[in-house]
């Protein structure tokens, strides 16, 4: 098992109290995101925005309504009625949208092309 991106003491510098397991399964969501978009999988020193978003996954999943872990998107109790949105409930297991975003700022896509040939007309100008 790879190490997490971010320590309890780099969470609690942050300001977040979560625990190093939360850690641990926040940093595996990060890796499989990282390897579906052809990254790589260990970095040894993390940008503080990766060591950031590494506790606030860990502090969502800490937090997560038992009623999304379930699968419940609407729940109705009495005369009070509670949604969640499909972001929330879709990053039960995996990311959400915005952190997703978050994270292909800091790891930007591979191109799948490379120009081999800067000049289309096939003319070598130098």
């Amino acid at each position: 098992m790879l190490p997490p991106f971010a320590t309890t003491t780099d969470a609690e510098t942050y300001g977040y109290q979560v625990s190093d397991a939360l850690l641990a399964r926040a940093s595996a969501r990060i890796r499989s995101y990282l390897k579906s978009a052809h990254q790589p999988l260990i970095i040894p020193s993390p940008p503080d925005a990766l060591i950031e978003l590494t506790c606030r996954i860990a502090e969502r999943l800490q937090g997560t309504h038992e009623s999304v872990a379930s699968g419940i998107v609407q729940d109705t109790q009495g005369p009070f009625s509670q949604s969640f949105g499909m972001d929330a409930w879709r990053g039960l297991s995996g990311l959400t949208l915005e952190e997703k975003q978050v994270l292909r700022g800091l790891f930007p896509p591979i191109p799948h092309t490379i120009l081999t040939n800067p000049y289309p007309d096939g003319m070598n100008k130098c």
